[in-house]
């Protein structure tokens, strides 16, 4: 019953998650002025998702106590400790859905004269929190296992 439940909730958030942003897929503008340097963020935090991603599996594996001491998952969306499991569904949805508002967000914007970059400022916020995430993970002593 409880897996049931943990289907349900899953596909209660990928149905939620689509609605959310298929307005934003359908836009005229969606992913216009798409850059080579867009490309190359998202792949860098992409990547760095990818590699956090697989340091999370590995934590979990170890249940989450490695070198004498317990550890925790500091992703609010993943929970304290959560299993690999949980991590296996809600990173790569992760990823896309940051991938899908990335090319949704307009490359710039004006606002009283200054030009903003939504796309750029997203792109650079999310790299710094993986970077941040991937140097503590290495730090603790957790490795790269898929």
């Amino acid at each position: 019953m409880r897996h049931l439940a943990s289907i349900t909730k899953k596909t209660m958030l990928v149905i939620i998650l689509c609605v959310a942003f298929s307005s934003s897929c359908h836009a005229y503008e969606f992913a216009e002025k798409w850059t080579k340097a867009d490309t190359a963020l998202q792949a860098t935090f992409i990547s760095l998702g990818l590699i956090d991603w697989a340091q999370t599996r590995w934590m979990a594996k170890q249940d989450w106590y490695w070198k004498d001491t317990h550890h925790i998952e500091m992703n609010p969306f993943l929970g304290r400790k959560p299993h690999q499991d949980k991590a296996d569904f809600l990173i790569p949805v992760g990823l896309v859905l940051h991938t899908v508002v990335a090319m949704a967000l307009p490359s710039s914007y004006k606002i009283k004269g200054f030009d903003i970059m939504p796309r750029r400022t997203w792109q650079l916020i999310f790299i710094g929190a993986e970077l941040g995430a991937v140097g503590n993970n290495f730090n603790i002593g957790a490795r790269i296992g898929f």
